[in-house]
């Protein structure tokens, strides 16, 4: 993510933790799913948020619920922005639902649930956040089942919205979770070196803005003075934000103290669009949660297949735009301006891991070369230093490409973003339609 959707990030969040919203009443409507080590429940008084979270046979519940902007929770964001009559300490806010009910405390609707003793399934309709009393022209789903001390949960947004714009890309919680400030200590691992056991990240942080941070082994946790906590491993997201809002002490679930993190991406949410993503809670010691993450790192290569999954997969656009979602077949982009961009979700990869990319796509430009640019570890921007041009076939026919990235002095360590220019000068009529682009896995 650059800088400014950082930024982005952080301004838009700021307000949520410090809410002006009424203290939510404790008449909360749970419903649970246990094992042998965690509890976990949802109130369906709050549209199904995940308002308790627990180990087995402790009553100690460790999820902040002191209004509904917290918990843990969906929330998305698009335009417009501002988007109808917002509260007047949101008035720019954008269009926002969110899982538990608004900054008015007016709660959003469970529409079904179902819990058979391994799965708890919520469907939901969302509140607009800065609005009084509106909901939202979409739905959420979440599944949620246990394995061991480890909640999985798949969250999905149903857009039904009424717009032909192009709102662009909005930066993404993926998700907001809240917690007591007893658990007083935020750490992730943000070094070079992943998965060499080697000691963790301390973000130490008090008050608003949050403060933001990459997590190369995918996940952040809080953790009390006995060392146990809740983790969050997310594979697919490198950029965090978070910290707590108070100085860190004593607090219950309903207390105006808390720890927030959330793992954030750039996504555009179209009218019509199924969004969906993935994460998994971990409670336990730091070593419990890096060996989740470990486990889950093991699967993550790069690879995109926009024509098998019919989605953009976290790629946004700089003077381009594609042809919306839903879509069949290759992703379709449009190349009507000059210096195109085409922009991968910011993730970590292992250079040595992804030694030959392929790209198969289709080009329609005035110009016989595109040119792949990639970001390294704390680099702040791409440069000319960390790019190669290839040479295309520009006649509309989908080719496959072989990029020769280890013979590539730049591309080392941990590859973080990477960029694709199909042109420098766009215009009408010019396009590039793309299958996959991915580590070639026999090199």
């Amino acid at each position: 993510m650059s800088l400014n959707a950082a930024d982005k990030v952080i301004g838009i969040l700021l307000c949520i933790v410090a809410s002006a919203s009424a203290q939510v009443s404790d008449d909360a409507n749970m419903n649970y799913l246990t094992n042998d080590h965690l509890r976990i429940g949802v109130d369906l008084n709050r549209g199904g948020a995940i308002a308790y979270l627990g180990f087995a046979g402790e009553d100690r519940n460790l999820i902040n619920t002191h209004d509904t902007g917290r918990y843990i929770q969906q929330s998305y964001y698009s335009g417009p922005r501002p988007y109808g009559a917002a509260h007047p300490a949101w008035k720019d806010w954008p269009w926002n639902p969110i899982g538990a009910g608004d900054v008015y405390n007016h709660r959003a609707t469970v529409l079904d649930h179902q819990n058979d003793g391994k799965t708890l399934y919520v469907k939901t309709r969302p509140m607009q956040w800065a609005l009084d009393n509106v909901p939202g022209d979409c739905t959420f789903e979440t599944w949620i089942t246990l394995r061991d001390n480890v909640a999985s949960v798949k969250c999905r947004l149903n857009n039904d919205r009424n717009f032909d714009k192009d709102y662009g890309s909005f930066s993404q919680e993926l998700p907001a979770v809240y917690v007591i400030a007893s658990l007083d200590q935020l750490v992730t691992y943000a070094g070079d070196a992943p998965f060499t056991n080697q000691p963790v990240t301390h973000i130490d942080h008090v008050g608003i803005p949050w403060t933001a941070w990459n997590s190369t082994e995918c996940w952040s946790a809080f953790v009390g003075k006995d060392g146990r906590g809740v983790g969050l491993v997310q594979t697919h997201t490198l950029r965090w934000i978070g910290g707590f809002n108070i100085a860190p002490g004593e607090g219950d679930t309903h207390a105006d103290a808390t720890g927030y993190f959330a793992p954030v991406r750039d996504e555009i949410l179209d009218a019509h669009i199924h969004y969906d993503y993935h994460y998994q809670i971990v409670l336990g010691s730091v070593d419990d949660i890096r060996k989740v993450a470990r486990q889950a790192a093991d699967d993550v290569l790069l690879d995109f297949h926009f024509e098998a999954t019919g989605s953009r997969l976290g790629w946004t656009y700089r003077h381009a735009r594609d042809m919306g979602l839903p879509t069949t077949g290759p992703l379709k982009v449009v190349l009507e301006e000059d210096d195109p961009q085409l922009l991968s979700p910011p993730q970590a990869w292992q250079a040595d891991r992804t030694k030959v990319l392929r790209l198969r796509a289709a080009f329609r430009t005035n110009q016989p070369t595109a040119r792949l640019f990639w970001r390294c570890l704390g680099d702040a921007d791409f440069t000319e230093e960390e790019s190669l041009d290839f040479p295309v076939i520009s006649d509309g026919q989908m080719h496959a490409y072989q990029l020769m990235m280890h013979d590539q002095p730049t591309w080392r360590g941990i590859i973080v973003q990477l960029r694709l220019d199909p042109c420098e000068r766009g215009g009408a009529g010019q396009w590039v339609n793309i299958r996959d682009l991915r580590a070639d896995p026999d090199n």
